[in-house]
């Protein structure tokens, strides 16, 4: 027994040694490349693995980063290979340091790496201030995702002090701590402010190298600091008006420093202002009227330290240079010095008229354009050589475009030619013109049939050739070899004279192989699984490089809803490798949010309402990405005076593994249609309560839809005779009608700007079918069809919509009113009140008749706008709106149809137009007003 023991460790001690000889243990740091150089010695050339091993921290997925590191068993690899494995480890930006063990086995190696990460920071969370959090968040350097740095955070933690005491808050304080979240390997930052008093100006001194007078001068220019609170802001800004006042005074060497003395007992700081005047020069003005004082002085403050230095011939030069431009010809400036002073005597004169321009120079007998044109608008204005030059910039300009490539403006003079009035003469050295003979481009022979080439590729006689053909050209082939994925790609412009002209001949020159899609590397403070963020990728790896498919991923990304801010870009945009590696950083918004709104609420619904308001308040509690699948659970709660309805929603990007959102949806509402805004009698209560579930397909331009679910609805306290009135069936009053229902849908946008568009089509197709469980009659199928169009006019914008839905059901009378057309409103027919477009009946209330709109089975609805440019950020529109309303087969609305014409204001905001429109009826019942006006925000379609 005691031999085998012997023999057992002899084998054991045996293998220890073999095992410590061929086992290779290292250790690689993942910051930087220039540590991978440790391999070369641990690793050999090339190496075959048996088994792979993965150790990675709990705050990691090892499935990631098996398919990132591309590293497999059963395969043999190279040192070279194993490095460029390791590097995509270190362009993950998540792992600190990996330990390499590779133990020799049968037939090859296993090899074990063990994988340590990095903290990432998450995000700041600041308290002690309720007031511009934000602007502080700022100052803190690190960005969520970033990898965390101790010398940053505590460089940001001086920034935000620095900031309190410049805001004078000279005795805060900020108070860190830091959490750390081993789950997750991320880091939050909690910064507390301790603000204390907010510090107040007591006290202002004042030293100067000059007399005891002069400082007293500046303390009283300063005397509005007092029991100021203090600001660095300010005291700097009070220090730039001293150093102007003693410019003014003719000290334009000054220098002005200010220190403080801080009290922190009593919150007090005293100021005391340095000042250097150096050498005094005075210049007083005497005589003008066209300039101020002030300009004149600030003449001299160009000059700087230097101004006391400047003879005073250079300035009296200098000052009639500036009479001359703006039309004082005959402008004199004398100067008289006595003693430390500098008299300027201005001689104004009479300001000069123009009474015509006259071209000099080498004009081309057979020049396209009449140069004086750009200059007669000037004619019987006073002269001003800045509005000359501005019309000279303009036939230039237009000069280029003929083909005169070199055309310069030698001079432009004046001459006096009587009584205050003068002839300007402008001198034009044209060169020779060019002319274009044809287009070639290399390599790509579809580019010469695109619309901005082909006009030029067989020319039967030659063209002026504008310099801007160039421009043009060579910014849409940068775009086209873009859209290739030919990034390194780059044409260049060459000449070729012929008898007829110029040749042009584009050359491309560079990398004339695409680019691909590499990898995609997630940073990030993220939490949601990679697989959920790369599906939402419109490139995989191995795709040519495209910048729409780029566009299209961040737009999907962003749309989630779980991220406050998305970017996606190279990993080294320096490199010109054929192969781009990308990094998605994605900064998660805080999981938890409580939203809440209060307002006014303008009721319009259905039956006579002509106009009132009411209060609304709500709120929303929304949870984002509860089950770390990018999806989101939201409560919603409204209420006003008529109207309480209660949302659950919950959303989720994908149904399965198909790209539709998907969104689930349980609700309860209540409304109270009053007869009269205001009062507490209602002409009906409408209950809706139901479930529903929708997907939804969105892409880049289109979005198409289905939904389908379960609703009940119930119309009660409803007399008989108002039934009669709306034309609704009684023995459907108080009755709980439970319906199913689907609802498909497309909608096509292409404009230029979602919130003022001028340019593009809008479509949109919905079809609703309502089949109750217990009443077939009940049954209805809605069709609604809308169509938009924005054509640019110059400067304006034409704007057309045309509307038209249709009611499938047999009888009128069983379809609820709220599924009914209804037209009039800011957003239909503007010049009738909401849902006042007849067919109208007349109910009798209290002795008061009103109007009570019916609604309609067919609708038809066409709105005409001619949108233009005002001043500013105001713009106008004229409009006319057609439409009419059908109860019984679509053949009633050519009958049926009313108008209204109109104009309107708008006022830009960031978030629409604020619009005010007034239309004015074709014609009108009794009873009723001849127009209507609308204040509300966006546009009508």
């Amino acid at each position: 027994m005691v031999w085998f023991l012997r023999i057992g460790t002899l084998f054991g001690m045996m293998s220890f040694l073999f095992s410590s000889i061929y086992a290779i243990d290292c250790v690689v740091s993942l910051r930087h490349e220039s540590s991978f150089s440790c391999l070369n010695e641990y690793i050999p050339d090339a190496f075959y693995i048996k088994k792979l091993i993965y150790t990675v921290p709990r705050c990691c997925d090892e499935e990631p980063l098996r398919s990132m590191l591309g590293i497999t068993e059963e395969c043999m690899y190279t040192r070279r290979q194993f490095k460029a494995a390791l590097l995509s480890a270190l362009k993950a930006k998540r792992f600190d340091s990996v330990a390499v063990h590779c133990m020799p086995v049968a037939g090859g190696y296993t090899l074990h790496l063990d994988f340590s990460a990095q903290w990432i920071f998450s995000r700041v969370v600041l308290s002690g201030i309720v007031i511009s959090k934000e602007r502080y968040k700022n100052y803190y350097s690190l960005n969520a995702g970033d990898v965390f740095d101790s010398d940053k955070h505590r460089q940001s933690l001086q920034k935000i002090s620095a900031l309190l005491h410049a805001e004078g808050y000279c005795a805060a304080s900020v108070q860190d701590t830091i959490a750390f979240n081993e789950k997750t390997g991320l880091i939050t930052v909690y910064l507390k402010i301790v603000l204390g008093p907010r510090f107040t100006i007591t006290d202002i001194r004042v030293t100067s190298d000059d007399e005891t007078a002069l400082e007293k001068k500046i303390i009283k220019q300063l005397k509005y600091l007092r029991k100021s609170l203090y600001t660095k802001e300010l005291v700097d800004h009070a220090a730039q008006d001293l150093k102007n006042y003693l410019q003014r005074k003719g000290y334009y060497a000054a220098s002005i420093s200010a220190e403080k003395e801080l009290y922190n007992d009593t919150g007090q700081v005293k100021i005391r202002f340095a000042v250097k005047c150096g050498p005094k020069a005075i210049c007083e003005f005497i005589g003008n009227q066209f300039f101020s004082n002030q300009e004149l002085q600030h003449t001299m403050q160009l000059f700087g330290s230097a101004g006391e230095l400047i003879p005073p011939l250079i300035i009296a030069d200098e000052i009639k240079a500036l009479y001359i431009k703006k039309g004082f010809f005959d402008a004199e400036v004398t100067f008289k010095e006595e003693h430390e002073s500098t008299f300027f005597c201005i001689n104004e004169g009479q300001r000069y008229k123009v009474t015509g321009t006259v071209i000099t120079g080498n004009v081309p007998m057979h020049l396209a354009f009449d140069p004086a044109l750009f200059f007669n608008a000037l004619v019987g204005s006073f002269y001003d050589a800045d509005a000359y030059k501005n019309c000279v910039d303009a036939c230039i300009d237009r000069a280029i475009h003929e083909g005169f490539w070199d055309i310069a403006c030698n001079e432009y003079t004046y001459k006096k030619t009587g009584n205050k009035t003068c002839m300007c003469d402008i001198s034009f050295v044209f060169g020779k013109q060019r002319m274009l003979a044809g287009i070639s481009v290399d390599r790509f022979a579809d580019v010469t049939q695109s619309l901005l080439f082909a006009p030029y590729a067989l020319l039967q006689k030659p063209l002026p050739f504008s310099l801007y053909i160039i421009q043009e050209q060579q910014q849409w082939l940068y775009s086209y070899c873009q859209k290739k994925g030919l990034l390194y790609l780059s044409a260049r412009p060459e000449f070729t004279e012929t008898q007829n002209g110029i040749w042009l001949t584009w050359k491309f020159v560079g990398e004339s192989q695409p680019v691909h899609f590499g990898k995609t590397f997630i940073i990030g403070n993220s939490i949601l699984s990679e697989s959920y963020l790369k599906r939402e990728l419109s490139f995989k790896e191995g795709d040519i490089w495209n910048k729409e498919m780029l566009q299209e991923s961040l737009r999907k990304i962003k749309n989630l809803g779980i991220f406050e801010s998305v970017s996606l870009y190279p990993c080294d945009i320096a490199d010109k490798s054929l192969v781009k590696d990308m990094y998605l950083k994605t900064v998660e918004d805080s999981p938890l949010e409580l939203r809440t709104r209060a307002g006014l609420l303008f009721i319009s619904k259905n039956f006579g309402i002509r106009g009132g308001w009411s209060y609304m308040a709500g709120g929303s509690v929304v949870w984002k990405n509860p089950t770390q699948r990018a999806d989101i659970a939201r409560l919603d709660i409204d209420m006003s005076r008529y109207k309480h309805t209660i949302r659950g929603i919950y959303v989720q990007p994908w149904f399965f593994n198909l790209p539709l959102k998907t969104e689930y949806k349980v609700y309860v509402n209540r409304y109270d249609q009053p007869f009269v805004v205001g009062s507490r009698d209602r002409l009906y209560r409408l209950d809706q309560d139901g479930f529903l579930i929708g997907w939804a397909r969105n892409l880049r331009y289109w979005q198409t839809g289905l939904t389908m679910g379960s609703e009940w609805m119930r119309i009660h306290k409803l007399s008989a005779r108002l039934a009669q009135a709306i034309d609704f069936a009684p023995w459907l009053i108080d009755r709980w009608v439970p319906y199913f229902f689907v609802e498909p849908s497309f909608f096509l946008e292409y404009l230029d700007n979602k919130l003022q568009p001028t340019r593009g089509v809008m479509t949109m197709i919905t079809a609703k079918a309502m089949v109750p469980y217990t009443l077939s009659q009940a049954f209805f199928f809605k069709l609604l069809i809308e169509q938009s169009c924005f054509i640019p006019l110059y400067n304006a914008v034409f704007a057309f919509r045309v509307r038209a839905g249709h009611l499938f059901n047999q009888q009128f009378t069983r379809i609820m009113p709220n599924e009914r057309f209804y037209l009039g409103g800011a957003y239909s027919l503007r010049g009738y009140p909401p849902d006042l477009v007849p067919p109208l009946n007349i109910y009798n209330c209290n002795g008061c008749e009103h109007f009570v709109p019916l609604g309609g089975k067919s609708m038809i609805n066409m709105n005409f706008e001619l949108r233009f440019p005002v001043y500013g950020s105001f713009s106008g529109v004229v409009f006319s709106d057609w439409g009419a309303l059908a109860q019984h087969h679509p053949a009633e609305l050519a009958a049926g149809v009313v108008g209204a014409n109109g104009f309107g204001i708008r006022y830009n905001t960031p978030v629409g137009p604020l619009r005010f429109d007034i239309g004015w009826k074709w014609k009108r019942q009794m009873g009723e007003p001849c127009y209507a006006w609308y204040l509300t925000l966006g546009n009508a379609f």
